[in-house]
């Protein structure tokens, strides 16, 4: 049987994680109280495909105002300036995380900018 998973494409970058890279783990069954049931299984993950939607700064799926947030704290270095966050902090690629940026995450939530 194959799966396929959605992984937060932060998780991936954060991590290093590239196309042909394994990812190995364990599937743990919970319920809503967090608590272990006992249900597990190892797994394998291989990574096909990593992307990053553009203006998702904070990989959360959306582009909306959270992500203008999250550049608003890079640039007053409140979130940690790790190369991943500033790379997706700067939406245009231009090297610098600025206004700029978040005038780019505006109109990509304008559907102006893709």
């Amino acid at each position: 049987m194959n799966l396929k998973w959605r992984l937060n494409a932060n998780l991936l970058n954060n991590y290093n994680y590239k196309p042909g890279d394994t990812i190995n783990g364990q599937i743990l069954a919970v319920d809503d109280q967090w608590n272990g049931l006992n249900l597990s299984q190892e797994i394998s993950i291989n990574v096909i495909e990593t992307a990053t939607l553009v203006g998702d700064v904070n990989g959360d799926g959306v582009v909306d105002v959270a992500d203008i947030a999250t550049i608003i704290n890079v640039m007053a270095g409140v979130v940690g300036n790790t190369s991943v966050s500033y790379k997706l902090a700067d939406v245009n690629n231009d090297g610098t995380v600025d206004v700029a940026d978040i005038a780019t995450v505006i109109g990509i939530m304008a559907g102006a900018t893709q």
